[in-house]
């Protein structure tokens, strides 16, 4: 999710498969996100450094729900 003032974004990973992604972001502070639709095949890539690791609050469990399940 795309922060509103544009400086940022908010990535969510399924807790169940993380642990790897949370190593590696704490060995070295970076990330690096591809995001892809399948029918148009229009793909974004963002690379950036962690400000921080989270588990989602309970007010954003629904968009994540809505979005993992398309």
């Amino acid at each position: 999710m795309v922060h509103p003032d544009r400086q940022g974004v908010t990535v969510y990973v399924p807790v169940a498969t993380a642990a790897e992604t949370i190593a590696n972001i704490a060995s070295n502070g970076r990330v690096a996100v591809v995001s892809s639709a399948p029918v148009s095949h229009s793909t974004v890539q963002l690379k950036g450094r962690v400000r921080g690791v989270r588990v989602a609050g309970e007010e954003e469990a629904e968009a994540v729900e809505t979005h993992f399940d398309r």
